[in-house]
């Protein structure tokens, strides 16, 4: 049986704001694992509350305070981490620029950048990452 919120299924909400969940959590997360532990706490919150949800705020906003919260049970075991995490972070994998003709260039800079994101932010304590988002 399907969710409904206002004639919106929650397979729709789901595919509409997948993308903000994972990314609240992966870029808050240190670890891959937690990240992805994270936003499925997320979403077993969201499916449950959406009979309930009142749209007294935003669907956004609700679904980005659920995530928080998950984010926040799981940064327990994360830490802040300094400059030299930071030297570490970006130096100790050699970028390779791709030449394979098949691989999509574009591609390539967005993660890269993804990358350097990521670090920065983990320098942040995690109410500061959160605002980030």
């Amino acid at each position: 049986m399907e969710n409904n919120i206002s004639g919106v299924c929650a397979a729709n909400i789901a595919e509409e704001y997948g993308p903000l969940v994972s990314s609240i959590c992966r870029r808050m997360l240190q670890n891959a694992e937690d990240a992805k532990d994270a936003a499925q706490e997320a979403w077993a919150e969201i499916l449950k509350g959406l009979p309930t949800f009142n749209g007294e705020a935003k669907l956004s906003t609700w679904i980005y305070t659920v995530a928080y919260h998950a984010v926040m049970h799981y940064s327990q075991r994360d830490r802040i981490y300094s400059t030299r995490f930071l030297r570490d972070y970006f130096h100790g994998d050699q970028l390779e620029i791709p030449y394979d003709i098949d691989y999509d260039k574009p591609i390539w800079i967005k993660e890269m950048c993804d990358k350097c994101l990521t670090g920065i932010l983990h320098c942040l304590d995690m109410e500061n990452r959160l605002l980030t988002c």
